[in-house]
């Protein structure tokens, strides 16, 4: 393992905490300030996080240049998880409370996000 690779998994849990607290609250403002539906809020948040999560996971936690094959993949890793996020938050926003919900799909798919960010977008 490269001396490099050692700060991959912190730098991916830092970015990850700052993009799950703008996930959390923008969640709530848009649930419980602004009226708007648990589910729909849900999924136009993740999706508006992934722009952001892609142009940092590429220059700072695993440090590789945008190219276009890249990107592609990052594409069908993004469809995917937002599927995925989107129909576990939907099983369990109908037994939960919505930001527990939340909370547990992110816990859920968290060290998935990872492990395929790693070995099959950033590879």
């Amino acid at each position: 393992m490269l001396i490099k690779d050692i700060y991959q998994p912190i730098r991916y849990i830092i970015i990850s905490i700052i993009l799950y607290l703008y996930v959390f609250l923008g969640l709530w403002i848009a649930v419980e300030k602004l009226k708007f539906d648990n589910f729909f809020s849900y999924v136009v948040i993740y999706a508006s996080v992934y722009l952001i999560d892609y142009l940092l996971t590429l220059k700072w936690v695993f440090r590789v240049s945008h190219r276009n094959f890249l990107a592609l993949k990052y594409l069908l890793y993004l469809a995917s998880f937002l599927l995925l996020n989107s129909l576990i938050y939907n099983m369990l926003q109908e037994r939960l409370y919505f930001m527990n919900a939340a909370i547990i799909v992110a816990i859920i798919l968290f060290p998935l996000r990872y492990i395929s960010s790693k070995f099959f977008v950033y590879k």
